[in-house]
C-alpha cells in the first residue's frame, strides 16, 4: 500500500482544485470562442472583407443612411448602413425593432453569404439618447465624423 506524505497531501489539496478550475475555464473560453461575434464598422468590414470565412456571423454597427429604405414585402426591407467612410447593402427579413429609423445608428448582426450583401438576421436599435457602441464612437472620432456623433448621441 502506498502512503501519501503530509507535505504529498498539502500539494494534492492545492493543485487538484486548480487544476480543476483552470481545466472548467478551457471549456468554458473555447466554448464561448464560437459563439463571439464582433463588432466592426462598414469600413473595418470592407478593409477585411476577403479575409472572413464564409457564413461568419459578424456584428455590424453604423448609421442607417437616409432615404435608402425599401420594403421588398411585409417582412423585407433593404437599406444602406454607414459610417461616411464606407456603406453595405442590408438586407434584412423580421420585424424591425419600434426605435428603427433613417438616419439612426443601428447594430446588424448576421452574416454574408455569396454577394456583398449582409443578411442581418438581428437588428439592435438605439434604445436611448447615450447608447453609442464604443467601438463605433472610436472609429468615429478617429474619421472625424462629428456630425455622424452627433447623429448616433441625440438621434
Amino acid at each position: 500500500m502506498i502512503q501519501i506524505t503530509q507535505k504529498q497531501k498539502k500539494v494534492l489539496f492545492l493543485f487538484v482544485p486548480l487544476f480543476l478550475i483552470a481545466g472548467s475555464l478551457y471549456i468554458i473560453l473555447s466554448t464561448l470562442q464560437n459563439n463571439i461575434v464582433y463588432f466592426k464598422t462598414p469600413t473595418e468590414i470592407l478593409d477585411e472583407f476577403t479575409t472572413y470565412p464564409k457564413n461568419t456571423r459578424l456584428r455590424i454597427g453604423g448609421l442607417v443612411k437616409k432615404n435608402t429604405l425599401q420594403r421588398e414585402s411585409n417582412t423585407q426591407i433593404n437599406f444602406i448602413l454607414t459610417d461616411f467612410k464606407n456603406s453595405l447593402s442590408i438586407t434584412y427579413k423580421g420585424i424591425l425593432p419600434d426605435l428603427f429609423r433613417q438616419g439612426q445608428c443601428v447594430i446588424v448582426e448576421g452574416m454574408f453569404y455569396e454577394t456583398t450583401t449582409f443578411y442581418a438576421e438581428r437588428i439592435l436599435a438605439k434604445h436611448d439618447e447615450n447608447y453609442v457602441p464604443r467601438e463605433l464612437q472610436e472609429s468615429l472620432k478617429e474619421q472625424n465624423q462629428i456630425q455622424y456623433y452627433a447623429n448616433c448621441q441625440t438621434g
